[in-house]
């Protein structure tokens, strides 16, 4: 029996799911299939076998073409014994929910964590309001969230993405869509491109990219989904 995972991701996404589950679970295949659209004929021509596939969807409820393609998926899935469909918002929701980010990005003390402090703050309203489930059209006229969200996306999803990039720019964590931060991914420290001045929160806890790994799926949103039973936890 073999075991995969699925996501319409490719580049940053797919690297973060690489990372994570190839970190709890070895054996398990990743694989990134560039669009929603071919995920979805993907989990169709999954055929009834011993195999067990794990489909995550990136759920941004506030984006009615993914949802259309995410209703079919759920009427395909259901009738599929072997597959166990995941929807969560987006890996950089993962990241953004992780209880240490701020802690792991920037050293104590540390002027960027200082200049960054909106958007931190900004980070525990969009969390929140993803995880319970709140229409973004909610957020107040003229709130700093409801600005945020109306200067860089037409959605959440591609919101969060500016907020994660925004947090981590110019640190060995710097995440966009093209690429996730190696400091995540990388035992410490061995991030290459790592200058004399440059600090991080990790500086004496030496973790390796599996004890990363471990730590992010116990303190971020991903500790709560039952669908991954038995693929990231016991």
């Amino acid at each position: 029996m073999n075991t995969y995972l699925l996501c319409e991701d490719t580049k940053s996404g797919l690297s973060f799911w690489r990372f994570i589950v190839q970190a709890m679970n070895p054996g398990c295949v990743v694989e990134g299939k560039g669009g929603i659209s071919n995920l979805r004929r993907m989990v169709s021509s999954i055929a009834d076998s011993e195999d067990r596939y794990f489909v995550v969807v990136d759920y941004a409820f506030d984006n009615p073409s993914v949802l259309r393609e995410i209703s079919a998926i759920t009427r395909i899935a259901k009738d599929k014994s072997n597959v166990t469909l995941i929807k969560i918002h987006s890996f950089e929701y993962i990241l953004l929910s992780f209880a240490f980010l701020d802690k792991w990005v920037f050293a104590e003390r540390d002027e960027l964590k200082e200049q960054r402090k909106p958007l931190l703050e900004l980070k525990d309203v969009f969390v929140q309001m993803i995880g319970d489930g709140t229409d973004s059209g909610m957020l107040g006229e003229g709130s700093a969230a409801g600005t945020f969200l109306e200067e860089h996306g037409y959605n959440t999803e591609q919101a969060l993405s500016r907020l994660l990039f925004g947090i981590t720019r110019n640190t060995g964590f710097e995440t966009d869509k093209s690429k996730l931060g190696d400091c995540f991914t990388v035992d410490c420290c061995k991030w290459e491109n790592r200058a004399s001045d440059d600090i991080c929160g990790l500086d004496e806890a030496g973790f390796t990219s599996v004890e990363k790994a471990r730590l992010i799926v116990e303190y971020s949103v991903l500790s709560s989904i039952p669908e991954l039973e038995g693929l990231l936890h016991d």
